[in-house]
């Protein structure tokens, strides 16, 4: 990427480097309903880096809708489902109370 500062070039390869991870998590999940085959713990974190991933770059993910689809299911388990819909929680995409978009 001639012109462009480390940054933004890095922010243009991102998705194509991207790419063979998604394949490697698709092929991970294969046709179960979480990672393992059943809910741990690295569902929630792989399903937030998801979110987020898609949030920024949703060209990406549109090859990649069986792991779209493994986020929503994670979202929608009734807990975190209350958790969303209630008073509590602030959407916060991306990252903290403390992040800032300049």
């Amino acid at each position: 990427m001639h012109g462009l500062p480390t940054w933004e070039a890095a922010l243009v390869e991102y998705p194509h480097r991207f790419r063979p991870y998604l394949q490697k998590f698709k092929g991970l999940l294969g046709e179960k309903e979480f990672m393992a085959g059943y809910l741990t713990w690295i569902d929630f974190g792989i399903a937030d880096f998801f979110q987020a991933a898609n949030l920024l770059f949703p060209e990406l993910f549109a090859e990649f809708p069986t792991l779209i689809a493994y986020q929503i299911r994670v979202w929608n388990l009734p807990e975190l489902s209350a958790y969303f819909s209630s008073e509590r929680f602030h959407e916060r995409p991306i990252n903290n109370y403390s992040a800032v978009w300049k």
